[in-house]
């Protein structure tokens, strides 16, 4: 069985240029990354995507003491219904899987290396 290891990664949080409330540095969108790797041969896959987050509410985190695992919940949660953290990490899975076992590959006769 595979030993997978995951590993969220956000690039750029983009907030908000001016107050919303009383709250200050209002997150927007997140960009975030979730990668695949399998510790056992280093085959690796990624995902990007760009989570639209909702409008703030209490208890509001304070833009420096947001943490990568709060940004990983919030990610999650703007994402639509049917995409779940599981459904992502079969995605990576398969794609690892592809990697290991494409479909096709390309090739030409050696005849024609002249």
């Amino acid at each position: 069985m595979a030993d997978i290891e995951y590993k969220w990664t956000f690039e750029t949080i983009e907030v908000k240029s001016s107050k919303v409330g009383k709250f200050k540095d209002v997150c927007e969108v997140l960009h975030w990354r979730c990668t695949a790797v399998d510790k056992d041969d280093n085959v690796s896959a990624s995902l990007y995507g760009t989570a639209q987050l909702a409008e703030p509410s209490d208890p509001f985190i304070d833009f420096e003491k947001i943490t990568n695992a709060d940004c990983v919940e919030w990610t999650i949660g703007a994402m639509p219904e049917d995409v779940t953290e599981e459904s992502l990490k079969e995605n990576l899975k398969a794609q690892i899987e592809f990697q290991r076992n494409p479909p096709r590959v390309n090739k030409l006769p050696s005849s024609w290396s002249d």
